[in-house]
């Protein structure tokens, strides 16, 4: 799946600022787990019952590197990495993408079955709520960030 054509596309944008470009900046895969591994516990928690119980989704471990959240990395390069995963009701692809002075997250969903547009109508709502809110936090976090504490 690469996402062109997916019955739901959306692209989150968070600034990083200047100061999270440069040496010791984070590489795409380095974001996507601050984003989805940084969350607060119940969050992943939360995460991964709706991924695994709602939608259905194929997750592998959480402690694999080869896996963000349980989600198994397709691709990656220093500035974009790509997760992807599917069910017997959605394909589903995750792309972060780091620019400057910016990382983005792309969400595609492609349904398989006529189930699925109901179940992600549903989901849909606390998606949008939740990405923007998640992407703000991993760049709070960020030991670049301007919000970060100075050592």
């Amino acid at each position: 799946m690469d996402g062109a054509g997916a019955d739901y596309r959306e692209v989150f944008e968070a600034a990083t600022g200047p100061a999270a470009e440069g040496a010791g900046a984070r590489d795409a895969e380095g974001w996507i787990r601050a984003v989805l591994e940084g969350a607060p516990a119940p969050v992943r928690w939360f995460l991964r019952a709706g991924w695994r119980f709602v939608l259905g989704l194929r997750l592998g471990p959480v402690s694999s590197p080869r896996h963000v959240l349980g989600w198994p990395i397709v691709a990656r390069e220093p500035d974009v990495v790509r997760l992807a995963t599917d069910s017997p009701l959605v394909s589903a692809e995750l792309v972060l993408r780091v620019r400057p002075a910016a990382i983005s997250l792309t969400t595609s969903v492609t349904f398989t079955r006529r189930a699925a547009r109901l179940l992600w109508a549903a989901a849909l709502p606390l998606h949008r709520l939740s990405v923007p809110r998640l992407l703000r936090r991993a760049v709070a976090a960020s030991p670049a960030s301007p919000a970060s504490p100075t050592p």
